[in-house]
C-alpha cells in the first residue's frame, strides 16, 4: 500500500497558514495536530471523518496489521478536537476468514451513526457489511450483511448517508461470482439501530458490466440523490460516466439518470461529492490523460451540468492516491482537500472554491510529511470542521492518522 518507500523516515512538521477569500469568510486551524490512532502495529488507511450536530466527531479507518490482516476502526473526537476514549475496531472480536475495507460513515442529527464497509476473501467472496451505534459508541446490535439475500455476492464499496429523521441509506454495488450479467446498484433503508426500512432496491435497470463507486447523500425534505461511475460497453472499462439519480424517501425514483459530468472520466474512478444548501452538488476528482489534474463539476439538484468542468488544481502537484475531499461551505461555497506530490515533502492542502467553483486565493497549508495520503474533511452548519489525513514511515507500526480543527 505504501508507495516511495526508498524514502527515508516522514518527518511530522506543522503549517498552519490561514486563507482570506472574499467573498468566502476566512479558513483558521485551530489547536494541534492530534493523533487519533495508538495500537502498535497497525498502519492506517482509508480514513473517512463525519460530524454530528453537538459538534463532535466520528473518525473510521482500515486498519492493516503486520499479520496481513485488515480491520475496522473507529474512534470518537470532541468538537474541542480531543479524543474520547480509546479507537475500537467496529467488529471485535473479529471472526476468521475474512478481510474488512473500505469503510464509510454517516451521523444522523442525534448523534447515532452507522459505519459500512467491505467483507472479502481469498476467493473474492466479498460482501457489504453495516453496523449502528449510539452517540456514546455502544454498538446497537451486532453488524449486519446490508445484502442478505446475495447467496454467492460479490458486494463492493459501500456507501452510507443519514437523513433528517435519523435514519441511515445505504448503497453498494451488487453482483455474483456465477453471473456474467454484470453489476447492479442497490440501495436500501436503515433505521437508527439497523433495521432494514424495506427491501433494497435497484438505483438503475438493466445491470451493466461495470457500474461502481456509488455514493449517497440525503437532502433536508428526505429525497436521496445517488451518484456512480458507469461504463456500459466496454469490458474493459476505459471510458467511465458520471451518473446521478434523484429518488424520494422511500425510494422511489424521481427522473432518469442524469450524466452529471459532459464529458468521460478516462480512469477517474477516484471521485468525491458535496452538497449545499440549496441542493447543487459538486463532484471531485483527479483526471488523467485528456484532462488531468484535481477538477471539479457543478451540478444541479438533480444532477443535471451546470457549466463545463473546473481545474481546481494542476496535475503537477496532486497525489493521485485516494480521493480528493470536498464540503459544502456554510454561507456558500466549498472547500477542497488533497495531498500533493511534489516537493522534499508531501502535503495536505485545501482550497476554498466560490459558489461558482472558481477558486479563491492561495491554497491552504494543513499538514506536511515526506508521505501523507487519504485527506478527507467534515464540515458543520456553524463553520467548525475538521480535516483527517494518514502520515506514512518505512514503519508502517509507526505510521499516524492526525486530526486536525479546521474552522470557517
Amino acid at each position: 500500500m505504501l508507495r516511495k518507500q526508498a524514502i527515508a523516515a516522514g518527518i511530522l512538521s506543522l503549517l498552519a497558514g490561514a486563507l482570506l477569500a472574499p467573498p468566502l469568510a476566512a479558513q483558521r486551524l485551530q489547536g494541534p495536530e492530534v493523533t487519533v490512532n495508538s495500537t502498535p502495529g497497525v498502519f492506517p488507511s482509508l480514513s473517512q471523518v463525519a460530524r454530528a450536530t453537538n459538534g463532535d466527531f466520528v473518525v473510521v479507518w482500515t486498519g492493516y496489521g503486520s499479520s496481513g490482516a485488515k480491520r475496522i476502526w473507529m474512534r470518537r473526537v470532541s468538537a474541542a478536537g480531543k479524543p474520547k476514549g480509546r479507537e475500537s475496531q467496529v467488529v471485535a472480536p473479529f471472526a476468521a476468514g475474512g478481510q474488512q475495507d473500505n469503510p464509510r460513515i454517516a451521523v444522523a442529527p442525534g448523534g447515532n451513526f452507522m459505519v459500512v464497509w467491505d467483507l472479502g476473501d481469498q476467493y473474492f467472496h466479498n460482501a457489504s457489511f453495516g453496523r449502528c451505534f449510539a452517540a456514546s459508541g455502544k454498538a446497537l446490535g451486532p453488524p449486519f450483511p446490508l445484502n442478505p439475500d446475495n447467496q454467492d455476492p460479490i458486494d463492493l464499496h459501500p456507501a452510507v448517508a443519514a437523513a433528517p429523521d435519523g435514519s441511515f441509506v445505504a448503497t453498494w454495488a451488487s453482483g455474483s461470482n456465477e453471473s456474467d450479467q454484470g453489476f447492479d446498484l442497490l440501495a436500501r433503508r436503515f433505521a437508527a439501530n439497523g433495521r432494514p426500512l424495506g427491501p433494497a432496491f435497484k438505483l438503475v435497470e438493466p445491470a451493466a458490466y461495470f457500474q461502481n463507486y456509488p455514493r449517497v447523500t440525503v437532502s433536508r425534505n428526505g429525497d436521496l440523490l445517488f451518484a456512480w461511475m458507469s461504463d456500459m460497453a466496454s469490458p474493459r472499462p476505459s471510458n467511465y460516466r458520471l451518473l446521478v439519480r434523484r429518488f424520494d424517501a422511500e425510494g422511489h425514483p424521481l427522473g432518469d439518470p442524469v450524466q452529471a459530468v459532459p464529458d468521460s472520466l478516462v480512469d477517474a474512478y477516484q471521485y468525491n461529492m458535496a452538497v449545499a444548501e440549496d441542493g447543487e452538488i459538486l463532484f471531485v476528482w483527479v483526471g488523467f490523460y485528456s484532462r488531468s489534474g484535481l477538477l471539479g463539476q457543478r451540478c444541479a439538484a438533480d444532477g443535471t451540468p451546470i457549466g463545463e468542468p473546473i481545474t481546481i488544481h494542476s496535475a503537477d502537484n496532486v497525489d493521485p492516491i485516494g480521493p480528493p475531499g470536498v464540503t459544502a461551505t456554510p454561507g456558500g461555497g466549498w472547500f477542497v482537500v488533497w495531498s500533493t506530490e511534489s516537493g522534499p515533502s508531501q502535503r495536505v492542502v485545501g482550497n476554498a472554491l466560490a459558489s461558482d467553483g472558481t477558486p479563491q486565493g492561495d491554497d491552504v497549508k494543513i499538514g506536511a510529511a515526506q508521505l501523507v495520503y487519504f485527506p478527507a474533511i467534515a464540515i458543520g452548519r456553524n463553520g467548525a470542521g475538521s480535516v483527517i489525513w494518514t502520515t506514512a514511515t518505512l514503519q508502517p507500526e509507526q505510521s499516524k492518522l492526525i486530526f486536525r480543527r479546521l474552522v470557517f
